[in-house]
């Protein structure tokens, strides 16, 4: 008995010799912690092994009432984190349908990134994924047929005439995928120079934003420890400047006279929905009251200015996303707090308000423009063909031409008022920081009409127009909502010549992202060129049944 046992113990320890085990380093926002996975042989994938880290750490809470206390409360066994990117020693990012034992040996390293947040884009709310989580979880079909592809640090496997295959497949697509985001960024940059007017004007973007903080500098300094002001000013502001036009706008629509009264900042935090509604009152006053108390200024006075709002957002920040009072909080650092405050609360609210700024922040956008590019010949003729029968240089186009475009294209209804046509000519001129038409400064040169459409002018109206139209997001008159969120009435912003031009009806279609419907409203009107009637018929069948038709379709 003692010899078998001795030959138990033998084939035992033979067995755990040959168990890779790995450290796994785990980051998580700005913690990181360390486990030993076994991965057996190793004959496991990277999915399996970033999945099992992901599970350790969810598991490694800490325990007792006491300690959830620790900064590292963070943590919770009732949650699996979503890995966001694994790295090797290299620096390289393996596919997560590699072997481990391909790359790795027993007591290498990796790190392994986990989302403490699932990003969002900006405007559609649609779920953001790393590069890693999609061919990880999206693509399951390519990762498997990749599998065979890769090979041991670069070896070949024992049938070389099929791995050169896949791995050439696996290439290719790389290849592919690259190129066509490389002409995606060409195609937005030359739409991006011809549309420079229309542009959002970064240098005088950075200017105003850091001249407003500058004016609450010194008050930043006294909520902030002094070994920490200087690395987290940058940062910040930086997080300012992305979103600073839908910051001022939404200060100016709860601000009508230029001061941000304390009910109106209550309207604001509550439309915004950043606090429960049992601690808005009292968290939006205290806030609202220490800022002022700070920067010198009466709480009832009106001298609540647009830079005293930036360091409110930091309160807001600071009291919703670090309260060490609720343990099942996750602590987050100034700038994150700040990013996730307008992604989850600033944007919406904006968005629900329907400010000018919005439609700007997509119309600039990569895939609105690289989109817009196979339309820009087209416009481009038709704009020349309009602006010729006034003037010898086609420069600009009357707002009567322009609504007779929108019409045959079916994305205005009424024939014979202007109204939408004139709206989107005040929008394209005054939302956004944008660069603006170019100040002509020889005398010799006649100065462009003040009331006609310029060519980039022109091409965003149409893209807005196609965004009125087709938008069903929000379910209301024209398929717009205007109906404020908080209690304060009168301020927010309407669009009722747009609900009134476009009629409100419904295309029989799902919902459509934004930039989907820019750019089929622009498709339209490059439609429209070759058949006239090939929307204005469409709409006039719509019309003819008012609201019955789009009633019956719905059932």
């Amino acid at each position: 008995s003692v010899f078998n046992r001795f030959i138990f113990n033998f084939r035992i320890s033979i067995i755990r010799t040959f168990i890779m085990k790995i450290k796994a380093i785990i980051e998580f926002d700005s913690y990181e912690r360390e486990f030993i996975i076994p991965c057996g042989t190793g004959d496991k994938n990277f999915k399996w092994l970033a999945m099992a880290a992901s599970q350790r750490y969810s598991n490694a809470a800490p325990n007792g009432t006491l300690r959830r206390r620790d900064e590292y409360c963070g943590i919770s066994e009732k949650a699996q984190y979503q890995i966001t990117d694994i790295v090797l020693p290299s620096g390289d990012s393996p596919h997560p349908a590699e072997m481990i034992n391909f790359y790795l040996r027993d007591g290498d390293e990796v790190f392994i990134t986990l989302g403490s947040h699932q990003p969002l884009e900006t405007l559609t709310h649609s779920p953001s994924k790393s590069q890693w989580t999609k061919l990880a979880f999206d693509n399951t079909g390519d990762v498997e047929e990749t599998t065979a592809s890769k090979t041991k640090l670069g070896e070949s496997k024992h049938n070389p005439s099929n791995d050169n295959d896949n791995t050439e497949s696996f290439e290719s697509k790389s290849l592919r995928r690259k190129n066509l985001e490389a002409e995606t960024l060409a195609k937005a940059k030359f739409m991006r120079e011809v549309l420079k007017t229309q542009m959002l004007n970064a240098p005088k973007i950075i200017h105003f934003m850091k001249t407003e903080w500058g004016k609450v500098a010194p008050f930043i300094a006294q909520v902030r420890p002094p070994q920490e002001r200087e690395q987290e000013y940058t940062k910040i502001l930086n997080v300012y400047i992305e979103h600073s036009d839908i910051l001022l706008e939404i200060f100016k629509n709860y601000s009508p006279s230029g001061y941000l009264l304390k009910e109106n900042f209550l309207c604001l935090v509550e439309d915004a929905q950043i606090f429960p509604p049992s601690m808005l009152s009292e968290k939006s006053t205290k806030i609202y009251d220490r800022v002022c108390k700070y920067v010198g200024i009466s709480n009832t006075s009106t001298n609540f200015i647009f830079s005293h709002l930036l360091c409110a957002i930091l309160l807001i920040a600071q009291s919703k996303y670090n309260d060490t009072l609720d343990s099942k909080q996750s602590f987050k650092k100034s700038v994150a707090a700040i990013e996730e405050l307008f992604v989850s609360h600033f944007v919406p609210l904006a968005r629900d308000l329907q400010l000018k700024c919005i439609l700007k922040v997509e119309f600039v956008s990569v895939e609105c423009l690289s989109r817009l590019r196979g339309c820009y010949d087209q416009l481009h003729s038709l704009f020349d063909k309009c602006a010729a029968k006034t003037r010898d240089i086609p420069t600009t186009v009357p707002i009567s031409d322009v609504h007779d475009i929108l019409y045959q294209a079916g994305l205005t209804d009424d024939k014979n008022s202007h109204t939408l046509t004139i709206q989107l000519f005040e929008e394209v001129g005054k939302s956004g920081t944008i660069f603006g038409r170019e100040t002509i400064l020889d005398s010799d040169d006649d100065p462009l009409p003040t009331d006609e459409f310029t060519f980039p002018e022109f091409v965003e109206a149409i893209a807005r127009a196609g965004y009125y139209r087709f938008n069903k997001k929000d379910e209301g008159v024209g398929g717009i909502s205007h109906t404020p969120k908080g209690t304060l009435g009168g301020i927010h912003s309407t669009s009722n010549a747009v609900d009134t031009a476009t009629g409100g009806e419904e295309d029989g279609e799902g919902e459509m992202s934004i930039v989907d419907c820019m750019v089929r409203g622009s498709m339209n009107v490059v439609e429209s060129i070759t058949n006239p009637n090939a929307h204005r018929k469409a709409a006039q069948s719509k019309s003819a049944g008012g609201k019955l038709i789009g009633q019956n379709r719905k059932k």
